[in-house]
């Protein structure tokens, strides 16, 4: 199948948090920098997703696509939008920049589950019972799909892949959907990350 390109999704408000999510570390690099370094060896590319009041904080070696100003403020399809208007032809594994647990293995085990008839595949939230549109690979083929929900003023990832062919799979890591939208659930993830560290 076509090689993918790493989509890292950074341009969520983080108002919760009070500051940009992206650039927690927890890793002991800004959480964007960690999501770049672990989608790179399974991708052609990389491209960095950010809102075009962002741009200047990322200095990085991939590359940084803004969201054009006419997908503005319809949140991460914004980002999905402009990269697949700059590479219509081209496959991405997305990742949003906020999910420091996730693994290899679970990005290995999303990209397995690719097939030439589907269009997207994403990762599973068996117990919520929910698709994870930040953890998923989107064919080109879905690109009608995204335009027909932003043009009717619907801009959820997730119900365009609920009414998309869409391959869903669990994660291979029990905490790999675990994420942080206040500075308490970050303190606890940062907090079970050095204990598995720890105990490693």
């Amino acid at each position: 199948m076509t090689p993918l390109t790493g989509l890292i999704f950074c341009g969520g408000r983080s108002s919760r948090m009070g500051h940009d999510k992206s650039l927690i570390q927890y890793h002991g690099i800004a959480q964007w920098q960690y999501a770049a370094k672990l989608v790179a060896p399974l991708c052609s590319r990389v491209v960095i997703s950010c809102r075009s009041d962002q741009a200047k904080q990322f200095k990085t070696e991939h590359t940084l696509m803004a969201d054009e100003p006419k997908f503005a403020n319809a949140g991460p399809m914004a980002g999905l939008l402009t990269a697949f208007r700059a590479y219509p032809s081209t496959p991405f594994l997305a990742l949003g920049c906020d999910y420091p647990l996730v693994t290899k293995d679970d990005l290995k085990q999303l990209i397995g589950a690719r097939q030439p008839d589907l269009d997207a595949v994403c990762l599973y939230n068996e117990a919520g019972q929910t698709e994870e549109p930040l953890m998923a690979v989107y064919e080109p083929s879905i690109f009608p799909m995204l335009v027909s929900h932003f043009k009717r003023g619907e801009f959820s990832l997730r119900k365009v892949l609920i009414k998309s062919n869409t391959g869903r799979v669990p994660p291979v890591s029990s905490n790999c959907l675990l994420t942080a939208d206040t500075p308490d659930e970050s303190k606890r993830l940062l907090e079970t990350i050095r204990a598995g560290q720890t105990n490693g």
